[in-house]
């Protein structure tokens, strides 16, 4: 088997190399066997449950050899012992392999009323056992709380009261309480009474604490604006593990911001200084930042000034936490007019809060502004869905990764979105990214156009009508976008500089009417496309699915990146000579596209990557971030619907459009897109982020292996216990949603199928999510592993993308390399699928920072050919298929040819005599010989013709470009079979196709 063909890491000590048949590592002599064990049907008993005649042990085989070992139940409390079996030597060797073994609940003493709790234990060898399980029966599971976490401590004397509060769960009795420390503190901690314990509660009783405030404790929190987090851990008769309560103690100590910014920033002349300033509580009490300013001046004498955005209440500042404020201003002498020369200058940069009595620190940096000049080093974009990033490498840099540049106040990357509003002298006007979001918010302005999924809109002919009266094309709106994102970038502290040329990324299965669609937008934005050398062809635009690529490769040049992003060779430390296979899987916010690769490296400077095949999401699939927020919002909604209306709320008086819909028209709009932010942001904090609740039943699922099938007991099993859960994680959650009449309303949490607020369905969720994600997905991976390139290689798995935060999705790739291994036992080899996770850090700027990568390679390292696959085809649609009954599709070309190309001609056969005709153009974006539900229809052509015998079977298509998006299609034939001079040949015009509206005008 494969699976036994490496040796691995010893996991205790991590410094042995064992052999797959070890059982002790040869270092630290360690249990080196992995077994995974279920407990069925239930390992929890809850007070007054029902307590099943007999208990299921399903145990699983995962690493090495389990034969020879055996399994016993002890109990925890008396360490009495009942056997569970004795495995024969041959007995669950194999990896994956498993067997049920049944006890009777007599002999375990299992009674509701009784707590007891049983360790599986797994014996393998006479001096060493390891626990596998946990089975508990009648466990009181109590649920603490304090009255209060968070003291600030006026008195500095005695003691500190606390409340112990039993919230529920049965009666449990405390046996004693322990203070810790989150973090090493140099400090004797404070010991409650031992007199005090130990005693019982229940339900909804409460005991006093008293905390000890020793001279000790009270210096260290001075010294500490943040405060000291501490932790008393509850010790419970019959809890193994102790009920850990935070509890947070600081003394007041008045806010200190400071200003963190370099000693020197650059500018460009005649356009705005962009200045991030990063303010920082250094205090332990909050204030609030009501703007910063800024004044230019050369020695005494100031020439001109600046601040951003001002804000009445001012943006709360936490102690410990740092605001960023952008700063933009004209570099304009106020007294001249005139724009500031090229120089170096004194900038002033002070912040200006709400509390007039706290003192605010003033900042003296050095502002150098530049002659413009065209930028020397490698610019690319990554335009996305949901946001957009761009990153850089300066000429000369060697070694040095690309950095992301900081397009906004908050990030590396800025929302793609775009709002239009009429300024106070009725002016159009546009701002972009986190500006067009805030505008929703802004009731000072009643008319607006608010716009995001740009990308996916290029090529909608259906004009956007603005404020003023006007209307633009998608296209165009994007135009304006992209124009903003290049003033961002050139007016950038480490730009300064025109940028005249930039790599464009794209999806892998992007359209190439959206391409040229994107291509255009470029070009009118003064963006020129970085020809990037990929085998024998120069690309204008990198696949999204290569960049992530640049991770894998072992090059000199290319480690610190890697370093960066993935921590370590993902190809091995061995010799890499030799074949590799590498599948990239970007979970993106609005696709997710995957792609593999074939890596032959014949030494360190000669390396050849191909292309084999792409997927990823099709018509009805939600795999990707939008898609996961679409699904959990459609299971959360009704239960919100339920509440308004017990409320006596009519649901439809509250509109929402989520960001990724398209607007409805009406007034409602704005209120619908606020409402419809609300709700994904909610979503995001609540459910789909690493820290929710799928977070939490992430390593649940991985444990039950191939979870994600509908017929699963496991997952059946567990479907209450992680709706509780669910019901639980929301209870600090609440929505508010605005109506139509200027009324708001907030929706409480509150449990499934209560209609009293917020919850979830998570039942009916996992099973959309396994419908409409997961199967589709493992067929598109299954489509792609089958290729005979890579049936014997181990394939490495790069995840990356800002959807892959969802932790749903590792579970999801967890259980389909599980299907995928198992599908293919039985043959001489398994293949091999290895988890690549790309750190999240870098989950959303490594597509712009490894396209940069692409970008310079060819000069770095020449030994490195690209094979990108084939392009879409321009097809026209022929006979039925005879084995099928489904339309072939006869290729004319790779992509769509323009003004340059030669004529594209394919053989079309025809019937001879007077009749009326259809043809039919596609492009074909997986190249098959018949059509299929992927394959784009643009244009169908009628005509009556009457064909000669000899004309009808000799026809031919012929395509040619008449103009930049322009085609002329005709129906030819030759006079000479052999004849290729396609300009001489007969031809009948039947009709033009426009790439775009009027281009054939």
């Amino acid at each position: 088997m494969a699976l036994n063909q490496e040796s691995i890491l010893c996991q205790h000590c991590f410094a042995w190399r064992c052999h797959p048949d070890d059982r002790f590592c040869g270092h630290c002599g360690d249990n080196l066997l992995q077994a995974l064990v279920s407990i069925e049907p239930v390992s929890t008993i809850y007070q007054g449950g029902k307590v099943p005649n007999q208990v299921t042990t399903v145990i699983r085989n995962v690493r090495g050899g389990l034969g020879g070992t055996h399994f016993f139940w002890r109990n925890q409390a008396t360490g009495f012992e009942v056997p569970l079996v004795n495995l024969e030597t041959e007995a669950l060797n194999q990896p994956n392999e498993q067997e049920s073994y049944a006890t009777n609940s007599a002999e375990l003493a299992l009674d509701p009323a009784v707590p007891v709790e049983w360790f599986l234990m797994h014996q393998v060898s006479p001096d060493k056992a390891y626990r596998r399980a946990v089975l508990s029966c009648a466990i009181p599971q109590p649920h603490f709380a304090l009255d209060k976490s968070e003291w600030i401590l006026l008195d500095h004397e005695g003691v500190l009261p606390l409340t112990l509060r039993h919230d529920s769960g049965g009666r449990a009795m405390v046996e004693n309480i322990v203070v810790s420390a989150y973090e090493g503190v140099a400090l004797n901690l404070p010991v409650l009474d031992p007199a005090l314990f130990p005693f019982s509660l229940s339900e909804g009783e409460e005991q006093v604490l008293h905390l000890p405030l020793t001279d000790e404790l009270l210096r260290v929190l001075q010294g500490r604006p943040l405060g000291l987090e501490l932790v008393l851990a509850v010790h419970i008769k019959y809890l193994a593990q102790p009920i850990d309560l935070p509890l947070k103690l600081r003394v007041p100590i008045p806010a200190r911001p400071r200003l963190k910014l370099p000693e020197q920033v650059r500018a460009l002349q005649g356009r705005l200084l962009r200045l991030l300033v990063p303010v920082e509580n250094q205090g332990g009490e909050s204030c609030r930042l009501k703007n910063v300013q800024v004044k230019i001046r050369l020695g005494p004498k100031k020439l001109c000034s600046g601040a951003s955005q001002s804000s009445v209440q001012g943006e709360w500042l936490p102690a410990g936490k740092t605001h960023t404020s952008l700063v933009q201003m004209e570099l304009v002498d106020n007294e001249q007019d005139q724009p500031l020369a090229a120089r170096r200058y004194q900038c002033d940069v002070q912040p200006v809060l709400v509390e007039d009595d706290l003192e605010t620190p003033k900042q003296t940096i050095e502002l150098t502004i530049c002659a413009p000049k065209p930028y020397t080093g490698t610019v690319a974009i990554d335009f996305g869905t949901t946001a957009t990033a761009v990153a850089y490498h300066p000429k000369g840099k060697a070694g040095q990764s690309p950095m992301p540049l900081s397009l906004s106040d908050q990030d590396h990357f800025i929302p793609t979105a775009i709002a239009y509003y009429l300024n106070e002298k009725d002016e159009l006007q546009y701002c972009i990214g986190d500006d067009a979001i805030a505008l929703l918010d802004n009731d000072l302005i009643s008319d607006r156009v608010y716009l995001d999924n740009l990308k996916w809109q290029l090529d909608n002919t259906e004009p956007v009508l603005l404020p003023d009266g006007s209307d633009k094309l998608w296209e165009d709106i994007a135009v304006d976008y992209l124009k903003r994102i290049k003033e961002i970038i050139e007016e950038d502290s480490d730009i300064v500089a025109v940028v005249e040329q930039i790599a464009i990324t794209q999806p892998s299965r992007f359209h190439p009417l959206l391409t040229r669609a994107l291509n255009r937008a470029y070009f009118k934005a003064k963006f020129k496309p970085l020809a990037v050398s990929l085998g024998d062809k120069i690309q204008s635009n990198i696949a999204e699915s290569w960049p992530s690529l640049i991770t894998c490769l072992p090059l000199h040049d290319l480690k610190s990146f890697q370093n960066d992003t993935v921590g370590y060779q993902v190809l091995g430390d061995s010799t890499l000579i030799g074949r590799h296979a590498v599948l990239t899987y970007d979970v993106g916010g609005g696709s997710t596209d995957i792609s593999l690769f074939l890596i032959a490296i014949e030494n360190m400077a000669t390396m050849q990557i191909t292309e084999l095949g792409t997927d990823g999401t099709g018509k009805e699939d939600h795999f990707f971030g939008n898609g996961f927020s679409a699904l959990l919002f459609k299971h959360l909604w009704p239960a919100c619907e339920t509440w308004l209306t017990r409320q006596g709320h009519d649901p439809s008086q509250f509109p929402i459009s989520l960001p990724w819909e398209r607007l409805r028209p009406g007034a409602d709009q704005i209120i619908a897109r606020q409402n419809g932010r609300r709700c994904a942001a909610f979503i995001l904090k609540h459910l789909q982020g690493d820290s929710g609740p799928f977070e939490q039943i992430n390593l649940r699922l991985r444990n039950i292996g191939i979870w994600d099938d509908l017929e699963n007991e496991e997952l059946a099993n567990i479907m209450n216990e992680i709706q509780e859960q669910f019901d639980r994680h929301l209870t600090q959650g609440k929505l508010t949603l605005e109506g139509l009449y200027g009324s708001a309303v907030t929706i409480p949490s509150g449990h499934y199928n209560q209609g009293n607020g917020l919850s979830l369905n998570f039942e009916g969720f996992i099973k959309d999510f396994i419908e409409s994600c997961s199967s589709p997905m493992f067929k598109r991976l299954q489509r792609l592993l089958h290729h005979s390139e890579v049936s014997d290689l181990k394939v490495y798995l790069l995840v990356s993308g800002r959807g892959a935060f969802f932790p749903l999705v590792g579970s999801m790739l967890w259980a389909h390399q599980e299907r995928h291994l198992n599908k293919k036992e039985g043959k001489k080899e398994n293949q091999k699928v290895e988890q690549v996770r790309v750190d999240p850090n870098f989950a959303k700027t490594i597509v712009s920072q490894g396209a940069c990568y692409l970008a310079k390679l060819p000069n770095v390292a020449p030994g490195i050919s690209f094979i990108p696959r084939h392009l879409p085809s321009l097809c026209v649609q022929g006979d039925l298929d005879p084995n099928t009954g489904i339309p072939q599709l006869i290729p004319l070309c790779n992509g769509l040819p323009g003004p340059a190309d030669s004529w594209q001609v394919a053989p079309y056969p025809l019937r001879p005599g007077y009749r009326l005709i259809h043809f039919n153009f596609y492009l074909s974006t997986h190249n098959k010989a018949v059509l299929s539900d992927e394959d784009k229809h643009l244009t169908e052509l009628s005509q009556e013709l009457e064909l000669e015998p000899e004309t009808a079977e000799k026809a031919h298509i012929m395509v040619k470009a008449k103009a930049e998006d322009c085609l002329e299609i005709y129906l030819g034939k030759p006079s000479d079979m052999k004849q290729t001079d396609y300009d001489s040949w007969e031809k009948h015009l039947l009709g033009h196709y426009e790439i775009t509206p009027g281009a054939c005008s």
